[in-house]
């Protein structure tokens, strides 16, 4: 079991009413307001600086799942029918921004499913962004003729018509899983007449659809794991366990091969970092632990410990800490911000030769570890974008393809601006861009060469075109800004 041990209390005990977080770790999380209530009314919550907010006005609201940025939150809300005893029978998605506020539905009413004619319930549940915060993936059941089947969907939060996943899912079940790259959708279901779990993987425009029967009694959200080799999801190692009992199952998905972890954990997803995060359930509280290695069980760390036993363990987290440190992993010359937390990231890779290096004790040829000079280019790349992320108020920036006919930006629009050129050609590029003046600087990706080219004047909103001031061809960076 995860030792939890943090100011609330010992995670195996009755801990102190009300939560507890270490500073810079955004949490979202759904909560019984009421247990004397019969129906059990569930209200969304964040959690920020140790300050708990609740962030619904009704009793209805639940599943929510906030996005890479921190800025936005989506959520389901039960609405019809009687909640003490059929249940609600319709659910919608709504997204609000991380104060609470500016509540709107996800999709526009054209694309939410409609009442069914026979009563049987109808909605969508159990959303989940995307790594680049650009989709959300949720199940929709009720607008097929057998009111028991149901679909994954992946929609965008411009409101516009989701498309279908191939393959099934119910009301109930789990929230989806995206793959690190956005590129994948997986998904675990358990009809209602089926004593067996299957597991769906498939690419965001449905192509490459999959799926393997499980044998296991799977509990809770599943999460790509291991550079999205693996899907993982927490499931019942005996008959009659509790959540107390769960353990991790992982499962390949190139030969399907699956693999026990003695880890108490479920409800996983996946952090900005890469790591695996989930949830122990104990009795009378929630722990949220970090997973750096699925392989080593004890790399885990417990991060919160939630004394209410009416919080319901199908949360999010943001950790402004833990995120930007992925954006800003290394100094320029590949050492500075590898420090023994870094050490603990995906970024160990990198970290570790140059220690080695560093040190006078470099790995032996035959152990297989590549070395110091393989690492190189991935450090000087790591340098830079920690050079550039200090430049900027990265928190204020957000993830813009369509403002650059690269595809490739993150902005904020009338102040600051990031755009990455890929492509070794020498081809002009637009940028969309607020009206003001801004102070231009290029970044050669190959040589690391910068050259600041003064600053241009902008008299309305409009699409800027830019060349390339390098004499060789390559890839760039394009930093603007206001003046």
């Amino acid at each position: 079991m995860l030792a939890a041990s943090t100011s609330c209390g010992d995670a195996g005990s009755a801990a102190e009413s009300g939560p507890c977080d270490p500073a810079g770790l955004v949490w979202v999380y759904s909560a019984i307001t009421d247990l004397d209530e019969h129906a059990y009314p569930v209200a969304v919550f964040r959690l920020d600086d140790g300050a708990e907010t609740r962030l619904t006005d009704d009793d209805a609201a639940g599943a929510p799942s906030i996005s890479p940025d921190g800025d936005r939150i989506v959520f389901e809300r039960g609405s019809n029918g009687d909640p003490e005893s059929t249940g609600y029978a319709t659910y919608r998605l709504y997204v609000i921004n991380d104060d609470g506020g500016s509540e709107r539905p996800l999709l526009n009413s054209a694309y939410e499913v409609p009442e069914r004619e026979d009563f049987a319930p109808a909605g969508d549940q159990n959303p989940m962004w995307s790594p680049d915060g650009s989709h959300v993936a949720f199940i929709r059941y009720g607008h097929l003729a057998d009111p028991t089947r149901g679909q994954v969907m992946v929609g965008s939060p411009d409101g516009g018509a989701p498309n279908a996943l191939p393959g099934s899912a119910r009301s109930g079940d789990p929230a989806p899983a995206w793959s690190s790259d956005g590129s994948r959708v997986g998904w675990v279901t358990t009809p209602f007449d089926a004593t067996t779990t299957t597991l769906y993987w498939a690419a965001v425009d449905g192509s490459d659809s999959e799926s393997m029967t499980l044998s296991e009694d799977v509990y809770g959200t599943p999460a790509w794991v291991d550079e999205d080799r693996a899907i993982a999801m927490g499931y019942f190692a005996e008959d009659d366990a509790d959540l107390a009992d769960t353990q991790v199952l992982r499962v390949e998905v190139a030969s399907g091969e699956t693999q026990t972890v003695d880890l108490p954990l479920a409800n996983l997803w996946t952090l900005p970092t890469g790591q695996l995060a989930g949830f122990e359930s104990n009795a009378g509280s929630h722990t949220l632990a970090v997973v750096d290695d699925l392989s080593d069980p004890d790399s885990a760390e417990e991060i919160i410990t939630i004394g209410r036993s009416e919080m319901l363990p199908e949360g999010a987290a943001y950790d402004r800490d833990r995120g930007s440190a992925t954006a800003v992993p290394d100094d320029p010359d590949g050492w500075a911000a590898c420090t023994p937390d870094a050490r603990r990231r995906p970024s160990r890779r990198l970290c570790e030769p140059l220690r080695e290096a560093l040190e006078g004790a470099p790995a032996a040829p035959e152990s297989g570890v590549p070395p110091f000079e393989f690492y190189e280019p991935a450090r000087y790349a790591m340098g830079d974008t920690r050079r550039y992320a200090e430049l900027m108020q990265l928190l204020d920036m957000t993830p813009r393809g369509d403002l650059s006919s690269t595809r490739f930006a993150l902005a904020n629009p009338g102040a600051e601006y990031l755009i990455l050129q890929p492509t070794a050609a020498d081809d002009p590029f637009t940028v969309t861009l607020e009206a003001g003046t801004y102070a231009a600087e290029w970044h050669n990706v190959s040589t690391r060469a910068t050259q600041p080219t003064g600053t241009i004047a902008i008299g309305a909103a409009e699409g800027v075109p830019f060349v390339s001031p390098f004499p060789d061809p390559g890839p760039v960076v394009l930093y603007l800004k206001r003046a």
